[in-house]
């Protein structure tokens, strides 16, 4: 497991460069990756001061979805702590971090983490956050041309987020042992009404800091979680227990060998609205070489898809076993500069509603929930590195085959005797739907980090291909903007004055699918007419400003303009962002 560092820029997430300038921080922050089952490096202890991945999420690891923001799946589940370092003038003792603000158009935010017990090596942290927006939202229609648009007039509407939480580290000097415990909360209005998301998980992590020789190496994450969505139209809520379970076992042979087996089970049961459970087990044998410039890890994944074939709810779960590969080849081609590296991965994972919701707020149950996400392979080839310590690059491309993955997409549905015609007065309902296909794929990552100016930026090119049978009637499939990504940047005059420049984009979106006519006959429905729907959602920029005063080391002023070119931003179908908007707020270091 390789830590990543990682500069965040203030642009896009006030949060950083606010405490960077009121606590004077060392603005590069150590983000260790999520749990991916093959953890085999010695793990620091706990830091100075830590904030949970539950309160800010970074997109560390490359895009394997079809979202336009990274998805991390239900196998991504670990909180890892998130390390602020602060130089040797910073305070010591409890800790106590705010931010808060709201503005126009009203998006109220509020940051908090309290460290309320240090001692030796033990840390604990309470967090809590709400992010939300309140007010209109723009009605939406297809013209003539297939161009998802606004159809003038507007409905109010709202999106919540919280959480809150508290979690701890304690180091037991050959191993280290972690516990989360959180509340997650996602509440939406949309034109159909009103449904409220409830959730509360407990985390338990236990592994080996040790690689001498002859050494039983560990590590072991259990994950547990009950949620509630509620339903429209008087519907039974969905209710969901999600349960995880991974542990990475074996002998240290040598200080360059080591010969381990992962292993991971994962259950999901649905009930009310749904009843039924799907879920994924693995184990991977693999060896692990680390020497000189080789690093090498060689596995097999053995995957198993689990269902309840006697629920009528579950469809196209079981897919049998499967042989999947799990490989990494790493090779520092130049020293300090430049690595190599060659990846091949698979597998089977849950498509969880929980996981769903949180990508997409305003998400409602569908099959797709009945379905486990397989990726047959997925292969990368990429160079990464550094120069004189400022510059970070990480650029990746590969291809990979997919069933099952989930889309956001948009449901159309007419009733009537006439062929329909995209223009039609149709009723319209953003969803999310699995197809399977292949795609091609290039990430590429440039970071800058200086005494006075970092830039962080993250670009994407995606290529799908869906399999057209699987493209289903009344269901539009909309496929990634070939073309998206982000560039933050912000200069610091003194660690006083900060400002700086975001700008997030995607190109257009396409989609396609067969509208259904239908005709009541008897009581019944049946097709009379079909016809082939081409849609597209337009491509955007969203640029925005962002500046900060730090008045001392404990107390900042902070400002956030975004969508400043006003641009009709659709993240995702039916939804369009309300324009132009201005935030602002303080934040407290204490």
């Amino acid at each position: 497991m390789k830590k990543i560092y990682l500069t965040l820029a203030a642009a896009g997430s006030v949060l950083t460069y606010v405490s960077a300038g009121a606590q004077n921080l060392n603005p590069t922050v150590s983000v260790t990756k999520a749990y991916e089952g093959s953890l085999m490096e010695v793990h620091k202890p706990a830091q100075e001061m830590f904030v949970p991945d539950s309160l800010k999420r970074f997109d560390l690891d490359f895009d394997y979805s079809v979202f336009e923001n990274p998805y991390r799946g239900s196998y991504d589940f670990s909180p890892y702590l998130l390390e602020m370092k602060p130089q040797a003038a910073a305070l010591t003792g409890r800790k106590f971090y705010l931010k808060a603000g709201t503005g126009y158009r009203l998006r109220p935010s509020l940051d908090l983490v309290w460290e309320p017990l240090t001692k030796g090596r033990f840390r604990m942290s309470v967090y809590g956050s709400h992010h939300s927006y309140i007010g209109d939202y723009k009605n939406m229609r297809f013209d003539a041309d297939g161009m998802l648009k606004s159809a003038g007039g507007s409905w109010n509407g709202y999106d919540l987020y919280s959480t809150a939480g508290a979690n701890a580290q304690a180091d037991l000097g050959k191993a280290v042992i972690a516990f989360d415990l959180n509340y997650k909360g996602i509440q939406g209005k949309t034109g159909e009404g009103a449904t409220g998301f409830n959730s509360a998980r407990a985390f338990a992590h236990i592994y080996s800091t040790s690689l001498s020789e002859n050494f039983l190496y560990y590590d072991i994450a259990v994950n547990y979680a009950f949620s509630s969505q509620g339903m429209l139209a008087g519907d039974r809520a969905l209710k969901a227990n999600d349960l995880d379970f991974k542990f990475t076992l074996g002998p240290v042979l040598s200080r360059h060998n080591r010969i381990l087996a992962d292993v991971g089970y994962g259950m999901t049961w649905y009930k009310g609205y749904m009843n039924t459970a799907i879920g994924t087990a693995y184990i991977t044998p693999k060896y692990a070489f680390d020497k000189n410039r080789w690093d090498l890890s060689l596995g097999v994944k053995l995957g198993f898809n689990i269902s309840e074939k006697d629920k009528p709810e579950s469809v196209n779960t079981n897919k049998g076993t499967m042989i999947y590969p799990d490989v990494y080849i790493g090779f520092e081609a130049v020293r300090d500069y430049l690595n190599l590296y060659f990846r091949a991965t698979g597998g089977d994972y849950r498509n969880q509603f929980s996981s769903m919701k949180e990508k997409y707020h305003f998400y409602l149950p569908s099959h797709g929930l009945t379905n486990n996400y397989v990726e047959q392979y997925n292969l990368a080839l990429g160079f990464a590195g550094n120069i004189r310590n400022r510059f970070r690059y990480d650029v990746r491309g590969g291809f990979r085959s997919y069933e099952d993955m989930p889309f956001d997409g948009i449901s159309a549905i007419r009733i009537g005797t006439a062929a329909p015609t995209v223009a039609d007065n149709l009723m319209y309902m953003s969803n999310m739907m699995v197809v399977g296909g292949t795609a091609g794929y290039v990430n590429m990552k440039f970071q800058w980090d200086s005494r006075d100016f970092t830039l962080d930026s993250d670009f994407r090119i995606n290529s799908n291909s869906f399999k057209d049978s699987e493209i289903a009637n009344q269901h539009i499939y909309l496929n990634q903007s070939l073309f998206s990504g982000h560039l933050d940047g912000t200069y610091n005059w003194k660690k006083r004055i900060f400002a700086g420049v975001s700008a997030e984009f995607a190109t257009v979106r396409k989609g396609e699918t067969t509208l259904v006519s239908m005709q009541e006959n008897g009581g019944e429905l049946t097709p009379v007419a079909h016809t082939t729907m081409n849609v597209r959602v337009p491509g955007w920029l969203n640029l925005g400003l962002h500046a900060e005063y730090a008045f001392n080391n404990k107390l900042s002023f902070w400002l956030r303009g975004e969508n400043l070119l006003n641009m009709k931003i659709q993240r995702y179908g039916m939804y369009m962002d309300g324009g132009v908007g201005f935030t602002a707020g303080i934040c407290l270091n204490l």
